[in-house]
């Protein structure tokens, strides 16, 4: 998360929360985050992952919309359309469901490097 400053040479837009006009620190950030974050491991380690996954599939950007997921030199494309019950990301490909466990690099829609 770009906080206070952000790369300028990018294939895709960038900003940082500074820029969008947030009153914020890195620390206030963090300790926000961390103080939340905590919250809902708690949360999973009390109640399994499915409420996790549930708030998580309610706020999910993209749900439902194309996205490029790069593995190594594979590309999948396709439409974001669940997280599995280990929360593994499901994109509905031209020949299926295509299941993508970390570590994937999401791409939006750019070139393969070499």
């Amino acid at each position: 998360m770009n906080v206070a400053s952000h790369p300028a040479d990018t294939p895709y837009p960038t900003t940082d929360l500074t820029e969008a006009g947030a009153d914020t620190t890195v620390p206030a950030l963090l300790e926000g985050f961390a103080r939340h974050f905590l919250s809902w491991v708690d949360r999973w380690l009390a109640d399994g992952f499915a409420p996790v996954r549930a708030a998580w599939l309610a706020r999910a950007h993209g749900l439902g919309q194309a996205i490029d997921v790069r593995l190594g030199n594979t590309l999948i494309s396709g439409r974001f359309c669940d997280l599995d019950d280990d929360g593994a990301l499901l994109v509905r490909t031209a020949d299926g469901i295509a299941t993508v466990s970390p570590p994937a690099t999401f791409a939006d829609r750019l070139p393969l490097q070499a």
